[in-house]
């Protein structure tokens, strides 16, 4: 796949090396790869998601693997899921990390909300165990 003005190459599959080499941790699960996925006219949490989504590309791109490729539209919400196992150590904390948040985000684990932002495009790491 080519990105339309260059002869860059977008990658069929997301990269799974850590982001900022410099901050690099011995322990740390990539959370890029494809994750369920629902448009929907509400913010609350769907019964259903619809969509499988490479991520990190955004629903707009066709490297998101959503056939046709979908525009988020005003008075729209996307709910994204995932589910994984942590093991954590005594006296560790498990921080997840994500960026580029249009809006607001809710992160839910273990059944319980751990953050919420309303900044645009920001970085945001929760404590979530």
């Amino acid at each position: 796949m080519k990105h339309l003005s260059t002869d860059f190459d977008i990658p069929s599959e997301p990269l799974q090396e850590y982001p900022r080499p410099q901050m690099a941790r011995d322990n740390y699960t990539m959370l890029n790869g494809l994750w369920d996925l629902s448009f929907d006219r509400t913010p609350s949490v769907p019964d259903r998601y619809g969509y499988k989504i490479k991520v990190p590309f955004s629903p707009e791109s066709e490297a998101s693997g959503l056939k046709p490729v979908r525009k988020l539209m005003p008075g729209r919400f996307l709910h994204y899921r995932r589910f994984f196992d942590v093991k954590k150590e005594e006296n560790e904390h498990i921080l997840l990390h994500f960026e580029a948040v249009d809006q607001y985000a809710l992160i839910t684990s273990n059944s319980t909300s751990d953050l919420t932002t309303g900044s645009v495009s920001c970085r945001n790491t929760a404590d979530i165990l």
